[in-house]
């Protein structure tokens, strides 16, 4: 384990949610599309 307890886990996550949560969940929406386009190209 990264943290000595589950909160500071919990509380660096959600810091790093608020700092970066919607510029990482945009990343994650490209690269999972990214990722079915490139299964359906391949399967064609």
């Amino acid at each position: 384990m990264l943290f000595k307890t589950s909160e500071d886990g919990i509380v660096l996550y959600e810091m790093l949610y608020l700092q970066m949560g919607e510029m990482a969940v945009k990343i994650a929406e490209l690269f999972y599309l990214s990722l079915s386009f490139g299964s359906f190209v391949g399967l064609l």
